[in-house]
């Protein structure tokens, strides 16, 4: 049986090529998140402030990408 999609309210392109950088960037994309979200051991503490700024920033970047292939 065929899992159920990893994203399933995703438009993804119809072209290959495109889907597969889509799909690459919400993977990096959830990786981020939960490194932003659950830093320890992965970021020293003293960092955690400006990661999760940053993170603020570049979140919606990761969106259009992923959801607006140029």
């Amino acid at each position: 049986m065929a899992s159920p999609p990893k994203y399933p309210n995703f438009s993804f392109a119809a072209d290959p090529e495109i889907r597969k950088l889509q799909e690459f960037l919400l993977e990096l994309r959830d990786i981020m998140d939960g490194v932003v979200t659950h830093p320890r051991p992965a970021i020293a503490g003293r960092h955690h402030a400006k990661l999760q700024a940053a993170w603020k920033d570049a979140y919606p970047r990761f969106e259009s990408f992923a959801t607006e292939p140029k």
